[in-house]
């Protein structure tokens, strides 16, 4: 076995589970042990996977050996040898107390047809044992994480998908994982630093903003990553906590970033995201794309629209919301000029013109409302 070992979850459910995080699944659990696999055998439409218990993390186990069904999951054999790689298992005990694999596909290996994270052996660049891991949850997302940094094969979305209640970060991000991510994001492997990267940005932390206030090129010169972290700027902030970082990067030299962070500001519509779409449109060189970003961002805030965000366009009928007449803001020209209005669809200079005119007006009262720090 050349001293592989495998860490097996034991979930005590009868129906399988759907679950986007370790977290999700050890509400369920109550055995964990890492233990070594002995042989895949099978039997009619079962595979039966046996397993040797060398520790038991989490619970009790009735013996040193464990026989795990498998029965009507796809491919289980795939990859299930005495010479492969060292994996973590999750699985499940039905009412009869039979020990099964769960098929979870949100985490880890989906094409085996059942969640599993592979392990490898401890290497200096994995040691992330001053984290200080406590709970159950911690300590097995610093195992999968070590493991990875270790050469362990992982797509590494399933590492902040592990990390997290719903399966992505969204809003604040809790203490443990911001600083597990701070210590992946220091990576020179780029695949691990860019997701830890995005983990930090959909967590509201400063980290990431800063990095791309100062150093655009650093993160930004591949064009795979620049397309995936614009995107996650663009469609992916929802919180509206993440305005004062956005302050940061929309006056960027990058004008792909700028124009990333003024989509991401036009959907919060408050005094603080309005001051600072009006520094975009009272530049009078502004590039035309981004001064319509910015003067539509005004239009919804002076025309009391509701704030939107990726999730709020379900039905065509979003696409058009249901604005607040009674505004403080909202004038009868204010109406004429909103970006729902038919007329100013492809009047770009005149949608740019009118909010700019606007901005320079009403800025000292949007300022006494909530000024930006």
């Amino acid at each position: 076995m050349n001293g592989r070992k495998l860490l097996i979850l034991f979930v005590t459910m009868i129906e399988a589970t759907f679950a986007s995080s370790i977290e999700k699944l050890l509400i369920d659990a109550n055995v964990v042990v890492e233990g070594s696999l002995v042989a895949v055998r099978t039997s009619g439409e079962d595979t039966v996977l046996s397993i040797k218990v060398n520790s038991v993390l989490v619970g009790k186990v009735p013996s040193s050996m464990l026989d795990v069904s498998c029965n009507g999951i796809r491919n289980t054999g795939l990859g299930l040898r005495s010479d492969s790689p060292a994996q973590m298992y999750f699985l499940k005990t039905t009412s009869a107390g039979v020990t099964s694999c769960l098929p979870v596909f949100s985490l880890g290996h989906s094409m085996l047809g059942y969640t599993v994270f592979y392990l490898a052996p401890a290497c200096r660049e994995g040691d992330l044992q001053s984290l200080g891991a406590k709970s159950t949850r911690e300590r097995l997302l610093v195992r999968v994480a070590e493991s990875a940094l270790c050469g362990a094969p992982h797509f590494w979305s399933s590492i902040l998908d592990a990390a997290s209640p719903g399966g992505k970060s969204q809003g604040v991000i809790r203490d443990f994982d911001r600083r597990l991510f701070r210590e992946l994001v220091k990576s020179s492997r780029r695949d691990i630093h860019l997701e830890a990267f995005l983990g930090l940005l959909f967590g509201d932390d400063p980290l990431p903003y800063d990095l791309l206030a100062s150093k655009p090129e650093q993160d930004l010169s591949n064009e795979g990553e620049r397309r995936r972290i614009l995107f996650a700027i663009e469609n992916g902030l929802e919180d509206p906590r993440v305005i004062t970082q956005l302050s940061k990067i929309v006056i960027s030299s990058d004008p792909g970033l700028r124009l990333a962070a003024a989509n991401a500001l036009q959907r919060f519509h408050t005094p603080a995201t309005v001051a600072l779409l009006g520094r975009i449109v009272e530049t009078p060189t502004v590039e035309r794309t981004l001064g319509v970003v910015a003067a539509k961002g005004l239009a919804d805030f002076a025309n009391g629209c509701p704030m939107t965000t990726a999730s709020s366009f379900q039905t065509p009928a979003d696409y058009f919301p249901r604005c607040d007449a009674n505004s403080a803001f909202r004038t009868d020209d204010t109406a004429l000029n909103a970006r729902h209005n038919p007329d100013l669809s492809g009047d770009d200079d005149r949608m740019i013109s009118y909010w700019r005119g606007w901005w320079f007006s009403n800025r000292d009262r949007v300022a006494a409302a909530n000024p930006l720090p």
